[in-house]
């Protein structure tokens, strides 16, 4: 009796890490044209247009951090309208760090 109980106990926690690890690398949703997904948004610091003038402090970040959300991709930004635009398209002038960061 005790065998079966461990053994359904063992198959239940393998049944439970293999979904786990199955659903890790799949999006929960699709994002727009310039975004892409990802699973701590607080590891972006630079996110708005607005941004460039008034560049928020970057949050410590928790390991283990899950805050999903699509975020645009490198060298964009959003815009007023909440549209991922190229940095050039900000309407600012862009600082040198972000420059170079946009370069990498």
């Amino acid at each position: 009796m005790a065998s079966y109980i461990l053994s359904v106990f063992l198959f239940i926690a393998a049944l439970t890490i293999v979904s786990v690890a199955a659903t890790e690398d799949q999006t929960p949703f699709d994002c727009p044209a310039n975004e892409h997904y990802i699973k701590c948004q607080l590891e972006v610091c630079i996110k708005t247009c607005d941004h460039l003038r008034n560049a928020p402090p970057c949050p410590s970040i928790a390991p283990g951090c899950f805050d999903p959300a699509c975020v645009c991709d490198r060298g964009f930004l959003r815009n007023a309208n909440g549209i991922c635009v190229h940095i050039d398209e900000c309407g600012h002038d862009v600082p040198e760090y972000i420059r170079e960061f946009k370069a990498m």
